[in-house]
């Protein structure tokens, strides 16, 4: 039979070499015209382990869930601080008393000397990030302390990635600011303030209202009123 393409196979051809575990070469008469070389996937089935069969897992003895014995416990986890924080000192590495503390905390609306572990330290307020909107039609109808309110809600919102469980002070010249969020829920408020308080309350352990008058709050704007370096006798070796 000169077709290779007929119905009916032709013989069993021997295996004249073995090139790997999927392919052998035959020894096919020349008059056929094809290839020598052909895939033979199951060729070495016999020395492959048994496939997994439903009936082995009939014959398998049914265990209860409530007697399957559980996983060991894992060991604690060994809590490090991040990569990028490891060459810093933590805070339980460099313990504070409660004086020094609130003398770190600030504000400083002047640069400040103080002494830490027999270092000398210049502490100066320096601004990070400024943030600023247009108002909404409602809120120009506020008051002045509801709208700084609004201004303050809008601002921790922003930053809440790095304020949250942080110690924030919040420095203003209106006096009501900070009674406003710790007044009694009797108190009447618009939708607006009642919103900044449900967004605000939850950090209310964490914030610390400073309130400076207009006449002595110059450093109002951190970005425009801040001392400069050039006329600031401090940095040049005045006194404190």
């Amino acid at each position: 039979m000169a077709n290779k393409l007929a119905s009916r196979k032709l013989r069993p051809f021997r295996v004249r070499e073995v090139l790997g575990d999927h392919r052998v070469r035959l020894d096919v008469p020349d008059d056929l015209r094809i290839g020598d070389t052909f895939s033979a996937g199951h060729s070495f089935a016999t020395h492959r382990t048994r496939l997994f069969s439903y009936s082995d897992a009939a014959a398998q003895p049914h265990i209860p869930p409530s007697r399957v014995p559980s996983p060991p416990p894992l060991p604690p986890r060994a809590r490090r601080a991040p990569v990028v924080l490891r060459g810093y000192e933590t805070a339980s590495a460099l313990a504070l008393s409660a004086a020094l503390y609130e003398e770190l905390r600030g504000p400083y609306h002047r640069p400040r000397k103080v002494v830490l572990k027999e270092r000398s330290l210049l502490l100066t307020e320096k601004p990070v990030a400024f943030l600023s909107r247009l108002t909404m039609p409602s809120e120009p109808k506020l008051a002045a302390a509801e709208l700084e309110l609004c201004c303050l809600a809008w601002a921790f919102g922003r930053f809440l990635h790095l304020l949250e469980g942080a110690d924030v002070t919040v420095v203003t010249d209106l006096g009501p600011l900070g009674p406003m969020l710790t007044s009694e829920a009797g108190a009447k408020y618009g939708p607006v303030i009642s919103k900044c308080r449900a967004l605000l309350l939850p950090h209310l352990g964490h914030l610390r209202f400073v309130h400076r008058p207009g006449s002595s709050h110059v450093n109002a704007d951190a970005l425009s009123r801040l001392v400069c370096p050039e006329t600031d006798i401090l940095l040049v070796g005045g006194g404190i």
